[in-house]
This record gives C-alpha cells, sequence and structure tokens, in this order.
C-alpha cells in the first residue's frame, strides 16, 4: 500500500504564482492512542494530513494553511476515532 511521502503535497510546496501560502493559527493534533491509520483524514486533506510508517496520521502542514483550513476541520469531523482535534 502506497502513502504520500512526509514531504509530498506539504503546504511548502503550495506556493500559488511564486508566492508562499497563508498560515493561520490552526493546528491539528492526533492522537496516536486512538489513531488506527484509516487515512480518512489523508484522503480528505491530504495536503495537510500523512500516515507515518506506523501508519498513523501526522499533521504535514502546521499551522494549517488558511486554504486547508475548511478541509482540515472536515478531516477532524470524519475521524472515525475521533483522533483528531483542532487547537488555535
Amino acid at each position: 500500500m502506497s502513502h504520500p511521502s512526509p514531504g509530498h503535497g506539504s503546504a511548502a510546496n503550495d506556493a500559488r504564482d511564486g508566492e508562499p501560502p497563508i498560515f493561520s493559527s490552526m493546528r491539528v493534533v492526533v492522537d496516536r492512542d486512538r489513531c488506527e491509520g484509516n487515512a480518512v483524514c489523508v484522503r480528505i486533506a491530504p495536503e495537510v494530513f500523512t500516515l507515518d510508517d506506523d501508519e498513523c496520521a501526522t499533521v504535514a502542514a502546521d499551522p494549517v494553511p488558511v486554504e486547508q483550513e475548511t478541509l482540515a476541520q472536515h478531516a477532524i469531523a470524519e475521524c472515525p476515532r475521533a483522533a483528531l482535534s483542532r487547537k488555535d
């Protein structure tokens, strides 16, 4: 099973027209004890989340870029194990 590499799709690679991404104060925390590696968050917001070698979700964009906030919030809401939480 192939997973995006930690640097793939990261906010650092998302500059538009040569401009760096605008970051918000939104941060996401992963509870590694709850995460089962279902990758729902990765499918919803692949520029914000990746899976590590243990198939646990990790936050690739910290803080979350403004244009990814809605997707990150959706991923938090859809996590089947409630392993994601928002921190501002």
